[in-house]
């Protein structure tokens, strides 16, 4: 992953909850 899409994901991760957040880890991940 680019360094800026890393940057992007980590402004939106930060709303969500510790859960929601390893479910879209393990979402991009399955993606990559």
């Amino acid at each position: 992953m680019p360094s800026a899409d890393l940057l992007i994901l980590k402004a939106v991760l930060h709303d969500w909850s510790d859960a929601k957040c390893a479910v879209i880890l393990e979402r991009c991940w399955q993606a990559m």
